[in-house]
């Protein structure tokens, strides 16, 4: 096992990129390269959250797969997380050799608020936004996207109304035209990658609805998609386990939205064929 450590400053903020790589072991008859997995974890974008960063980075080792987090800057305005992001999947190809990851393979892994994030650029990899800044989109694409009860849509019904106002300012959310580009549905091509993607019927938190909407822009452009409901818990589940649940809160536990790990499992396997 090999650990990294990086470093991504964007306009100033510096993000933190850690993880763990499965190191070459021919003796052993492990693959030279393995996929690998960045995880966004959620917080709002008021913060990072611990309970969705390293048990998660834990578990995903255990599967076989590389697996970093990416601390991103948050209370700061849009685009510094979505750049630190773009940056951090160049920065893991560019070493493909070395830290033994298959260029083809780069899946971010976002939760709540980093599902936001994680879609953003899953959607906008391409775009004449990011290659305005200089981003070349054969270096940035990700090739898959893993979202947990992700943020999604700026629709007032069923918007997070606190993660827009870190990343566009109380000012910034009475902006139509800035509001609009980051409602992911309605940025959505054929050219999104893969998705994998889980919510709960019983999210107050971040409704379901923005999954909901989400899967159904990707069936309309016709992006491969596999996407649960499961009826019970609440937001934030992160493993749906012991490992994760928070003090007192027992209804973190549930067995049923655990599943979640075993089936992205599965859509990964598929996904490496």
């Amino acid at each position: 096992m090999q650990k990294i450590t990086e470093k991504i400053t964007v306009a100033g903020h510096t993000a933190e990129l850690m993880g763990y790589t499965i190191e070459k072991k021919n003796d052993w008859g492990v693959q030279d390269k393995h996929a690998t997995i960045i995880i966004c974890p959620g917080g709002g974008y008021h913060f990072v959250s611990d309970r969705e960063a390293d048990p998660v980075v834990l578990k995903l080792i255990t599967m076989g797969y590389n697996a970093f987090v990416l601390n991103y800057t948050c209370q700061v305005r849009y685009p510094v997380a979505l750049e630190q992001l773009a940056q951090s999947v160049k920065l893991v190809r560019d070493n493909a050799d070395e830290w033994n990851v298959r260029e083809d393979k780069i899946i971010i892994m976002g939760m709540s608020a980093g599902g936001h994030l994680a879609a953003s650029l899953g959607v906008k990899w391409n775009s004449d936004e990011l290659k305005q800044m200089g981003y070349k989109p054969e270096e940035i694409k990700p090739n898959g996207l893993v979202l947990s009860y992700p943020v999604i849509t700026t629709n007032k019904d069923f918007w997070h109304q606190g993660s827009f106002e870190q990343i566009l300012g109380k000012d910034g959310i009475e902006d139509e035209k800035a509001l609009a580009n980051q409602s992911l549905e309605k940025l959505v091509t054929k050219d999104v990658p893969p998705v994998f993607m889980w919510h709960t019927f019983e999210d107050k938190t971040v409704p379901m609805e923005n999954s909901l909407l989400f899967a159904s822009a990707l069936r309309k452009a016709g992006v491969s998609t596999e996407y649960h409901v499961f009826p019970h818990g609440p937001h934030g589940l992160a493993l749906a386990n012991e490992k994760t649940a928070r003090v007192g809160r027992p209804e973190d536990i549930e067995p049923q939205a655990a599943q979640w790990v075993d089936l992205f499992h599965s859509w990964m396997q598929a996904l490496l064929k």
